[in-house]
């Protein structure tokens, strides 16, 4: 069971980074998933910031969508949702079944592998 996270200044401002960073990773400056990941975890567990950050990512895709209308092949869109809807329900289970010092060291070895 998840504990609810008490809404602090801090959790505030980590959220509010995060909300303007997943802008910048929506326009262009890539890598800065599991960067937004950890500093939202500084404040609250992982899990909870996982579940803060996703519904921000994708509105964010979906805002791109909607942006850049009539600038992408559906066709590709169709191609892509099946996969993307799979890997949401993957990593759903996927974070029902890990402890939270498991999605710690996952969070520490995906940056690690990112930036080496």
């Amino acid at each position: 069971m998840v504990r609810a996270v008490e809404i602090t200044p801090a959790v505030l401002a980590a959220v509010a980074a995060a909300a303007l960073l997943v802008g910048l990773a929506k326009g262009g400056l890539s890598g800065l998933g599991p960067l937004l990941t950890v500093l939202v975890a500084t404040v609250m567990p992982t899990r909870v910031a996982i579940g803060v950050l996703l519904p921000m990512l994708m509105v964010g895709d979906v805002a791109s969508l909607v942006v850049h209308r009539g600038h992408w092949d559906q066709s590709m869109l169709r191609r892509l949702l099946p996969g993307a809807a799979l890997g949401v329900l993957i990593a759903s289970l996927f974070l029902q079944s890990v402890s939270e010092r498991g999605l710690q060291i996952m969070l520490a070895l995906s940056l690690v592998l990112i930036f080496t």
